[in-house]
């Protein structure tokens, strides 16, 4: 279940909201189905593999910084230059999101008082079923940027890229906020993470760990080590981490020969910046 670090004023009212929300979310992991749209015209990817993080501050029109209605349905002709999309806040309008990929996964659904967590992801190779975990620590209620509201975590599945031969790509939301209780939340999240790469991978596998990581490089020094993760850059809290596997080598390459996607229209559609990473795969 849910540990709450500091859920912020006392006093009975909340105290029982504040159990409702706890009882009405067990962190248990659950898989997504990603749905295959059949035949596409968009082309499959060759040794080039253009990858899209992208918090698209899909939060219900009451409270967002962006009008979802206004920006999600103009997001899937923005995401059609990526190969490969990966979606955090995107928990209000989804549906509205008309993407041309071929392969689709949608976020994982909410419950009584709670958010989904919003980790979508879209892709031109096939993907895997996508395991949805929760973390079991989270801080804010009312305040601290409000994330017990939400079914926050990260998001793993294998993207197939050749015939036998796959990468792991998590999507990652970590908790916001620079309060104490905020910091020791993601300290705990970056562990929880940690532990289920090391037991869900090997050192053999290809990994890309990117999303809203809502922190700097420099906390990330220890995820990088254990997992042996080398940063490909980023917009700050919003970035891509990434390791080659046995079978297969990942190295960031902007000037690989193929037309460099236009991120102007993406700026405008967040309160995030977009962030791209163009991998040459051999």
């Amino acid at each position: 279940m849910a540990r709450a670090i500091d859920i912020g004023p006392s006093g009975r009212g909340l105290a029982v909201l504040s159990a409702l929300l706890a009882a009405s979310c067990i962190a248990r992991p659950a898989v997504v189905e990603p749905v295959d749209k059949g035949a596409s015209s968009e082309p499959v990817p060759c040794g080039v593999l253009d990858l899209l993080t992208f918090n698209v501050a899909g939060l219900p029109g009451f409270v967002a910084k962006v009008d979802g209605r206004e920006t999600h349905p103009r997001l899937g002709a923005e995401l059609r230059a990526f190969d490969l999309v990966l979606l955090q806040e995107d928990f209000w309008y989804h549906d509205l999101i008309e993407a041309s990929h071929r392969w689709q996964a949608a976020p994982r659904g909410g419950g009584f008082l709670r958010l989904g967590d919003g980790l979508a992801r879209f892709s031109r190779l096939p993907l895997e079923d996508v395991e949805h975990v929760p973390w079991t620590t989270a801080h804010g209620l009312f305040g601290a940027y409000h994330d017990r509201w939400a079914w926050k975590g990260f998001a793993a599945g294998r993207v197939l890229v050749a015939e036998g031969r796959s990468v792991w790509v998590y999507n990652v939301h970590f908790d916001a906020g620079g309060e104490r209780g905020d910091r020791e939340a993601r300290a705990a999240q970056r562990q929880q993470l940690i532990e289920d790469i090391l037991v869900r991978t090997s050192e053999s596998d290809a990994l890309i760990v990117a999303g809203d990581f809502n922190c700097g490089l420099g906390s990330l020094d220890e995820l990088r080590e254990r997992a042996a993760l080398e940063d490909s850059g980023g917009g700050g809290i919003d970035r891509v981490l990434y390791r080659s596997g046995a079978d297969m080598t990942l190295r960031p390459s902007p000037d690989a020969p193929r037309p460099r996607p236009d991120l102007e229209e993406l700026w405008k559609l967040s309160d995030h910046a977009p962030v791209w990473v163009r991998f040459a795969v051999e």
